[in-house]
């Protein structure tokens, strides 16, 4: 009867403390993509095509992440660590922000790979901007649709803009999801010490 009662009373906490501390759910709101599948396996190898990007024509007012599809198809070298740059009008126009280093694990199929700012990046919607992908150490191959499937901007190779291609990309805000009852979480603290009181004291009638 004793075993009972604290297994329900410490069930309750446990669910009641996990309702408590669970974190925040995350928001993630796309922009600009194309990510539609490859038409076929073409890949463009970072370090020979750089500069190499992604021009696109946000609506929304900043972006903080950039997916991008890439393979790291070198044995010898084995993973590879790859930063973005956001740049404005052009493949050779001011930095607005770097992003930080995302590490790309050997393989042989692309993948996507996430790369996080560490602050928003500010952009003017209807602008035009630059996704510039480029290789911290090691080499990884950059992934493209084969196809003009995005219309507000253009893949670039070379430094030089293409006009039948562009890349596989996402980019868009990803922030926590702030929940909205602080209230409830106060009770549901409250109902923590009531549970705790409530369980000593069944504990000592139990045993009296």
């Amino acid at each position: 009867m004793i075993y009972r009662a604290l297994s329900y009373c410490f069930g309750l906490l446990v669910l009641i403390i996990s309702v408590v501390i669970s974190p925040d759910k995350v928001d993630t709101k796309f922009d600009q993509t194309n990510a539609l599948p490859p038409q076929g396996m073409l890949s463009h190898n970072l370090l020979h095509f750089s500069p190499l990007g992604q021009s696109f024509t946000p609506t929304m007012s900043s972006l903080n992440f950039v997916n991008l599809l890439t393979e790291s198809g070198d044995a010898t070298v084995g993973d590879a660590t790859v930063k973005v740059n956001i740049r404005s009008g052009s493949i050779s126009g001011p930095i607005l922000g770097t992003s930080q280093p995302t590490v790309i694990p050997f393989s042989v199929s692309p993948s996507v790979s996430s790369f996080r700012f560490s602050a928003p990046v500010t952009l003017n919607p209807g602008d035009v901007y630059v996704i510039e992908p480029f290789v911290v150490c090691g080499n990884t191959l950059i992934g493209s649709t084969d196809a003009n499937n995005y219309l507000s901007g253009n893949q670039i190779l070379g430094g030089v803009a293409q006009t039948k291609i562009d890349l596989w990309f996402q980019e868009g805000i990803s922030v926590p999801e702030r929940r909205k009852w602080p209230l409830v979480r106060t009770g549901l603290i409250a109902l923590i010490a009531i549970v705790f009181f409530n369980s000593r004291s069944i504990l000592h009638k139990l045993t009296t």
